[in-house]
């Protein structure tokens, strides 16, 4: 309610008269009442308290009225603390303070005497009337304090306390807001101040701004505008659960599932899934308008990684929500691939079955695609020569298995790559030691079925029962590097060019050192225990390859130096020089430069550190039989001499023939005592395998490489492009009675 501060003066403070002397005649005199010293003037200031104190907040509007009862006012001044106030339509106006003070207000009054004289005509003659008030300048912040609370039913409510300020009631508020749902200003008046709340039906998630405005009666002050934005917690994928994951579907194909969104007054209003699929043109986008509807079936997902984008929206088109879902598959690898042996021209090839309904491609290393036949995984093919390596030098695999998915139009003539969603695929048929090294040779040890594998950075060891492959020896990278193991003893001897490590008992640790003042080339390298314990080691006595080769005796537990075996030469340089098994003979190849038929083979008997000859085979019988010549590794009684024609198998030291076969030799199996020769095919060579009786031919195949070895029976390629791959032979021997 509006209030009026209302002062009277019945008493002039001060009655002004300007005068002069002068004659006149008495026609001319009027005699006058004296004016009265009571004058009822009344001033009315709106909104003061009853303490008759001014409270200044903020930027305030005093309005005034004068009641003068019959007297004409002639003017009206306002002062502060000596400083004149302008006024404007019966109001002034008094700004806030920066600090807070008590200051007084005086009002000025002129009214007109109504004498009727000579004075008053002339406005010389007035009542002049004064008023004095306390103005008291309060410092505050005109503001509401806002809080956000949430009614039961989950509405924001906005509260605050309603403002105390004296002489200056709130008349209204205004709360005023951009809804961004329905793009409309909606403002609402809240008419009884005391309700200093307002409750927001609209509001669910979100940006809003309120505008809440202050209206003081009268508009004592002017309304003042508070904004608040309305505080939420920032919702994110991970709040809505959706818990996106995959199944396999009925059908096979893969289906992304998820949980619906379950969060207060927010449902969902739709799904989108986009995802990129070159076999189906690009971009593929889903809507998913469906709100109950939880899974999404790709039928045209192989294999692979796909990113699915997935969109829900929530509540209206602008509250989305976006995650990535790539999906979950086993990656296929050489290493699932499984041969089974149908026979020996045909392998069957399986692989694990896809685990999405999906068409697959095997594409060959001869450029031939076979479509695999829904729901099977294997595929049956002609096995090829070993092991097979043409095609490690081109870095392809020699088989692929292409994904494609199933809405994907392919032509069975071109690369499948031109339409898979992935491949896997290996570069061999066949198995290979499980090493990732470069296989340099091979050393058997038959008396513990193991086989070392001599390699660039180490020595590996096989147990051929299990074919489980371990290294036992790490080295810097290596070309030079040779081993022996045989029949005679537990111990290892390791030689690096002019350096021979001693390990007993197959352990590679502790090794006895023996370093000599030159290397040997390995064409004429002997490294072999005795059986009395001593350890035979080839070594040049000078720098040169070609003459004063010497037959080394050391003691193998010790590694003491004991004797040279002088080994004689007729004067010509050695080309090659070998021991067999039992270390009972010794080979000498020999020649002079520039003379081809100076070439000699010398057949030698060892006893003790003496040598005997006991035949020599000269040029034309060379030329005749075959310059290859071979102690049998399996039965040192026999000799072998041949070309790539035929060999010859005789007897020691008689020499008398036991057998000549077709073919040229290639190795004997150190544990079986099987021949392995080579014979001409189609279009690769053939490997034989002949049993030890030469009564029987076990075997052949098509090799593409080296000849390979054979350790009882498992084919094993010598070949550093092959990387170690082998071939168990023995389900396709023929039996020996």
């Amino acid at each position: 309610m509006n209030k009026y501060f209302v002062r009277s003066i019945f008493i002039v403070l001060s009655l002004l008269f300007f005068s002069c002397e002068y004659e006149t005649e008495k026609d001319y005199f009027v005699e006058k009442e004296k004016p009265s010293e009571n004058i009822d003037l009344r001033l009315n200031i709106r909104n003061i308290g009853e303490d008759g104190i001014i409270y200044i907040y903020t930027t305030t509007e005093l309005i005034y009225s004068i009641d003068a009862v019959s007297q004409q006012l002639l003017n009206i001044t306002f002062t502060l603390d000596g400083q004149s106030i302008p006024k404007n339509n019966n109001a002034i106006i008094l700004y806030s303070s920066d600090q807070e003070k008590e200051q007084n207000l005086k009002v000025k009054v002129e009214l007109k005497s109504n004498t009727g004289s000579l004075a008053d005509k002339l406005y010389l003659e007035k009542y002049v009337g004064e008023f004095s008030f306390k103005v008291r300048f309060i410092k505050t912040d005109l503001k509401l304090n806002i809080v956000q609370e949430m009614t039961n039913d989950g509405r924001l409510k906005l509260v605050w306390d309603k403002p105390s300020l004296e002489q200056t009631p709130v008349a209204k508020y205004n709360i005023s807001y951009y809804d961004i749902i329905s793009g409309k200003e909606k403002s609402f008046d809240i008419d009884n101040p005391e309700n200093s709340f307002f409750i927001d039906n609209d509001y669910v998630y979100g940006f809003r701004e309120y505008k809440i405005t202050t209206y003081f009666e009268n508009n004592k002050i002017k309304p003042w505008t508070d904004m608040y934005i309305a505080q939420y917690k920032q919702l994110t994928i991970q709040d809505i659960h959706l818990n996106l994951r995959q199944q396999r579907s009925t059908a096979g194909y893969l289906e992304l599932i998820w949980d619906k969104p379950n969060i207060n007054r927010m449902p969902v209003i739709k799904y989108l899934i986009e995802y990129y699929d070159s076999q189906l043109g690009g971009w593929q986008t889903k809507n998913i308008e469906d709100q109950n509807k939880t899974s999404f079936v790709d039928e045209n997902y192989a294999y692979g990684e796909r990113e699915y984008r997935f969109t829900v929206w929530l509540y209206s088109d602008l509250f989305s929500f976006t995650t990535k879902y790539i999906p979950v598959y086993k990656k296929l690898s050489k290493d699932d691939f499984v041969f089974e042996d149908i026979d020996l021209k045909t392998i069957r090839i399986s692989w694990p079955q896809p685990e999405f309904n999906c068409t697959q491609i095997v594409r060959l290393f001869d450029d031939k695609n076979i479509l695999v036949v829904d729901g099977t995984n294997t595929i049956d093919v002609e096995r090829l020569p070993f092991p097979y390596i043409a095609w490690r030098w081109s870095n392809y695999d020699m088989i692929d298995v292409h994904l494609l998915g199933k809405q994907t139009n392919y032509e069975l003539t071109r690369h499948p790559g031109f339409f898979s969603q992935g491949s896997f695929g290996t570069k061999y048929f066949y198995d290979q030691f499980n090493i990732s090294d470069d296989p340099l040779g091979f050393v058997p040890y038959s008396k513990g079925n193991l086989l070392y594998i001599l390699a660039r950075r180490g020595i590996y060891k096989t147990d051929m029962v299990t074919m489980k492959t371990a290294k036992v020896m790490s080295f810097d990278e290596t070309i030079s590097i040779s081993m022996s193991c045989d029949q005679y003893s537990t111990k290892i001897a390791v030689r690096d060019y002019n350096k021979i490590s001693i390990y007993k008992n197959h352990s590679f640790t502790n090794p006895t050192q023996i370093e000599l003042a030159y290397g040997v080339h390995p064409t004429y390298e002997i490294l072999k225990f005795t059986s009395d314990n001593k350890l035979l080691i080839s070594s040049n006595n000078s720098g040169s390859n070609f003459y004063n080769i010497s037959l080394m005796v050391f003691d193998a537990n010790t590694g003491k130096y004991l004797y040279d075996i002088p080994i004689p030469t007729s004067g010509k340089n050695i080309n090659e020089m070998r021991l067999s098994a039992d270390n009972k003979y010794m080979l000498l190849s020999l020649f002079n430069f520039n003379d081809e038929s100076s070439m000699q083979v010398d057949i030698l008997e060892l006893n003790g550190n003496q040598t005997k000859l006991i035949k020599t085979l000269s040029y034309n019988d060379l030329m005749a039989n075959g310059p290859f010549i071979y102690f049998n590794s399996s039965n040192p009684t026999q000799l072998i001499q041949g070309n790539n024609q035929k060999f010859r198998v005789s007897e020691l030291p008689s020499f008398n023939k036991i057998a000549e076969i077709d073919g040229q030799f290639s190795s004997v199996d150190v544990v079986n005592g099987n021949f392995l020769y080579t014979t001409s095919g189609q279009l690769y060579q053939n490997i034989n395998v002949l049993d030890p009786t030469f009564s029987k031919l076990l075997f052949q195949m098509s090799i593409d490489s080296e000849e390979p070895l054979s350790y009882n029976n498992i084919l094993v390629s010598p070949s550093i492009h092959a990387w170690g791959s082998y071939f168990d032979i023995s389900k396709f021997m023929k039996k020996t009675k």
